[in-house]
Formats: structure tokens, sequence, C-alpha cells
């Protein structure tokens, strides 16, 4: 370390002694990610000896986003409430869907697996702001974590830190749950200081992040102009002794980091801030969930799909670059002269394209053109390395639908392709494994919070789709004593375990035909199978099940008709107006499924 760091406290001191440890723990993969990232992004390192032309084969973008196009990130999530209380179920899965469609969960997980495929770790963080539930997936640049942690047990790490958080000076300031101590001396530290983003100096990933922002084109990424004062502040979790509960817990810290020094903001048990739940869950988990996709026991820090393609990346860069030069080259035009022959003198000497070269002694007499071999079996060779990197990761052209042409039969491709998506899919266990827990967490992070967590408004749409009513849905609604199992299932996993319940459903109907119970279920099951909403499936059933009224035979009706007719009556017509008024009616006459009045 180039400047020494001031330790406020004892703590302090132990915190950055282990922030220390866990980024040398980490350091080695920073310069591998840099790589991987640019190669991805389309800006590859130019260099005098290997790579002299700034020239990009879009390997890594092209795998990944093939691999990324079967796997399923977002996977269906739903929860079973353990006291069999149905109505709160579902009032508890419409804070689900709130909370999906707030945090703009799509994307979230786009971003989450691309960053397990390019760096092999991706982490997503739970939060409470201002009353709602928030998710953010976290950059692993940013993440510090005990080097002796076991990789399949995440929340048994003796300490995880997150980096490269900034918020204004303002900001801390004012928050109230902060020491007041250290926010005197933060305010009077930077008094005398120009408005620019404060960095940690003690150590390098801030300039890491701010060389890959400039690799990208950003202008003042080394010294950003701010409107106002801005600190780095980590967030510390870590496991230590508390008299009160005679074990250890995690305990959280807020440290400001102001140049080469430390700040503590804030320290707490992290059940005080997040609440206490039935399984004391915040006494021994993180409100983090990590994932890799290639999971190992030595190291946590393992390695992703990036790793593998990086280096064949490289290679075909270096292989293109040097043919796109020849090329150039050839066109160049160059000649080499005899510079000891007086008869000769060129009108130029000095190197530059379609220039002449002076060389002592007789090329050829007098001239002799430069000859530039042709590379262009580096083609193959570059195709080559490609070959082995799709097989590698499994991103095969087969996945891509790109037909190769050779002699195979439709089977052998199918097989290909079959295998290929076993290969890629096999990451998607780890991803479930990651939503399950995060699924957990969120149910946990509603437990203990209870009534701070603010209550949501909901919409659905009337049994007929006529009229639309809201809901406000409280805490209080979805309370269970047992709490919520959390069930995880990707789209296609769900879609065949309707087919397969359907199929069976089916064949015990042909055996009990006239079994009414039988038959309700198998309505229910395949409305809901339909994709129907749960109040369009009850309206269904209600009017299935109401008594219909007998109706005439088809000769009697047209008897009847003529007969009318023929005694010069109108038969009665049921108005627009009548019709639209009559559906209103039995709409308002429909129960509400969400427990409010339609």
């Amino acid at each position: 370390m180039d400047k020494k760091v001031e330790f406020v406290d004892s703590e302090i001191q132990q915190i950055v002694q282990e922030k220390q440890s866990a980024f040398k723990f980490k350091e080695r993969r920073l310069t591998d990610w840099d790589d991987t990232y640019t190669l991805y992004r389309d800006r590859p390192i130019t260099n005098r000896l290997i790579q002299r032309q700034s020239v990009n084969v879009p390997l890594m973008k092209y795998a990944i986003n093939t691999i990324m196009k079967d796997i399923d990130g977002t996977p269906q999530i739903y929860f079973r409430n353990l006291d069999n209380d149905e109505q709160a179920e579902i009032f508890f899965n419409e804070m689900w869907k709130e909370f999906a469609d707030r945090n703009n969960i799509e994307t979230a997980a786009e971003i989450d697996r691309k960053q397990a495929l390019l760096f092999g770790r991706s982490f997503k963080k739970i939060n409470v702001q201002q009353g709602k539930v928030t998710m953010e997936v976290i950059d692993p640049r940013d993440i510090l974590i005990d080097r002796f942690v076991d990789p399949a047990r995440f929340h048994n790490a003796r300490i995880v830190i997150q980096t490269g958080i900034f918020k204004p000076l303002s900001e801390i300031i004012n928050n109230p749950e902060y020491d007041e101590g250290a926010k005197e001396k933060l305010q009077t530290y930077y008094a005398s200081q120009t408005t620019t983003l404060a960095q940690d100096s003690t150590y390098e990933w801030n300039t890491d992040r701010d060389r890959r922002l400039s690799q990208l084109g950003v202008q003042d990424a080394y010294s950003p102009t701010m409107g106002a004062t801005y600190i780095e502040l980590n967030e510390v979790y870590r496991y230590e002794w508390c008299d009160k509960h005679k074990k250890e817990l995690i305990f959280v810290y807020i440290v400001a980091v102001a140049d080469s020094t430390y700040y503590k903001l804030y320290k707490g048990r992290l059940y005080e801030l997040l609440g206490e739940t039935n399984d004391n869950c915040w006494h021994n988990h993180f409100p983090y969930t990590s994932w890799g996709t290639d999971i190992e026991r030595t190291d946590f820090w393992s390695d992703g799909a990036g790793d593998i393609l990086r280096t064949p990346n490289k290679i075909a860069n270096s292989w293109l670059s040097q043919l796109v030069e020849n090329r150039q080259l050839r066109n160049f035009g160059m000649t080499f002269y005899d510079s000891t022959n007086p008869n000769f003198v060129p009108q130029t000497y000095t190197p530059v394209p379609w220039g002449f070269y002076p060389v002592a002694g007789n090329p050829r007499e007098v001239l002799m053109p430069v000859e530039i071999p042709d590379l262009s079996e580096s083609l193959d060779e570059i195709q080559y390395v490609i070959g082995l990197a799709e097989k590698a990761t499994a991103a095969t052209s087969t996945q891509t639908g790109t037909v190769e042409k050779s002699t195979v039969t439709l089977g052998e491709v199918q097989l290909a392709l079959a295998n290929a998506q076993d290969r890629v899919k096999s990451v998607q266990k780890f991803i479930d494994a990651d939503w399950k827990e995060f699924g957990y967490l969120f149910t946990k992070i509603l437990e203990g919070m209870g009534d701070a967590i603010e209550p949501v408004i909901t919409t659905k749409k009337g049994r007929l789709g006529i009229k639309t009513y809201t809901r406000e849905i409280a805490p209080k609604d979805f309370k269970s004593k047992k709490g919520y199992a959390v069930e995880v299932l990707t789209v296609e996993d769900k879609q065949q375990k309707d087919v397969d319940m359907i199929q069976k459903l089916q064949a015990a109907v042909g055996v009990m035909p006239n079994n009414p119970i039988l038959q309700d279920i198998y309505k229910k099951k395949l409305l809901n199978f339909a994709g129907l909403e749960p109040e369009e499936v009850a309206a269904i059933l209600e009017q299935e099940a109401a008594p219909q009224a007998p109706e005439a035979a088809p000769i009697e009706q047209a008897q009847a008709m003529q007969g009318a007719e023929a005694q010069g009556m109108e038969m009665p017509q049921l108005s627009p107006a009548m019709s639209s008024q009559a559906q209103e009616q039995a709409d308002l006459q429909m129960p509400n499924l969400m427990g409010g009045n339609q």
C-alpha cells in the first residue's frame, strides 16, 4: 500500500485488514475481467507487437449471447402459504408481482446472467428503502469476501464487503442514523476540498473501474467533476460475538472512505435493520445471494464462459490483425532498389507507401518489389480456433441456427443440438437455486419489516372483463404464522409439468367420467393451463355450475316462430342497450376473489 491508512478505532483497523486480505484474494481476477469485458464490448487493446490493428473477432459476444438464449433467466416463482390460507397466499404473490414490476426484474435477470457468464460470479442484493423492497444486481468487482468461504455456502463467509457505493456528502450529513461525530469530521475534512469524486486511493479497484470507462471512450473517467462532493461508502457485514444472544451474529458497518481515512458512520446488528423473523434469518444470512456457472471447492472466484473464450478470442484477433495489416502492405506497392547503382536515383527516399527502399547490393539488379506474403490461410486457422471455443462453451453454430455444409442426417443435427442445449442448461440449476434463495430472503424481509412495508395497490379486471377494480394490500393481509415456501420453475419446466398433469387428469376422467369432483378439478386445471386469470376461471366455473334453462327443440322453435308470424305477431328482440345493462348487472353480482367490492 502506497499511502498510510489512518484508523479511527480498533474495529475499523480490523475491517481494513480484512478488506486488504479479501481484495488480494480477488485481485488476480481483475485483469482477466478487464480483458473479457473489453472483448465483449468490441474494444480490443492494441499493441506494437501482437495486435497492431484495432480489429476484433466478435467471438465473446457471439458465444455469450448464444448461451444466454438457451437459459431461462427469470424462473416462475410462486409462494405457497404453509398455513393453507389461500387468500393470504394470493395477496403475498401479488406483493411479489408488484416487486418484480417495480424493480424491472426481467432486465435485472438479464444482467445477472450476463455477469455470471462473463466473470464467473454474480450477486443480487435485497434491501428496503422508504418502505419498499428493492433489488439490485451488484458488479462482482464491488464485492469482497472472506478467502476461506465455502463456495457452496455463501452465508457462512466471515465477512462480506460491498465497495463502490458513492453518495453525496449532503445525503450522508442529513442521515439521522449515522454517527454525529463521524459526520462532523467528514464535513470538516471536505470543507476545503474541490467537488470531485472522492476515491479510495488505498486500493486500485476504483482506478480499474476508471480504466474500463476510459477504454470505452469516457473522456473524464479519471477525474469526473461533480455538482456535489461524493463520498465512497463501504457496507461491511461480518460475524461478531453478541453478548445479548450469546452467539455470533451478523453485524453491519457503514464506513466512509475519505482518501486514506476511514470513518465509522454506523454499526448495528443486521436484524435490527431488517427485523426479527421466526427462524432468526438475519442472524446468519447476508442480504445478498450469489451464484456461479462453474462452481468448485477451491476457489470462490471461479471461471465463467468468458474465461474460456478470452484466449481464443485474443488469438483470433492477433491473426486477423496480421491479415489486415499484410493486406494493407500488399496494396502499398513498395519497392527495393540497389543503392550502389549510380545510374538510378529514386525521387523519394522516405519509407512511405509506394516508396523506394535502398538495399546495399543487387536486389534483382536495380528494382525488386517488396514481397508481402498472402495470409489468407489464416482465415481457416481463425475458424479452427473459433470452433475450439464453441465446443468448450457449447455455443456451437447449430445453437445459433447456422447450418454447416456437411453430409449429416437430420437426426444427427437434432442430436447434436440437443446435446449442446443439455450442456448449456446445466447452468440452469444454479440459477434456479439462487432465485429460490432470493425468494426466501424476500419472504423474510417482508416478515421482519412487518408494518414498516408500505401497502401496495393492485389492479384487476372484473370477471367479465368490463370493469377494473383496485385493492390495497398491506402486510396484515398476508401475515402467516408458519410462513411461505418458495417454488421455482422455469417457463419450460412449468409448461411440461402442466402438460403431464393434464394428460394424467384426462386418463383419470376417462376411468371415472361421472365423478363431479374430478370433473371440477379437471376443468379448473384446464382453464389455468389456458392462461386465464383466477377471476376469469372462477367466473367460468360458476357459470358452468349454474342450472341451465332447458332449450326448446329446434323443430318446436321453428313451429312456434311460424305460428307467431302467421298471426302477425313480432318476436321480441333484446336491444343492445338492454344486453349491455344485463351484462353489467351480472358483473356486479359476481363474487370478488380480491376481497373487495365490485
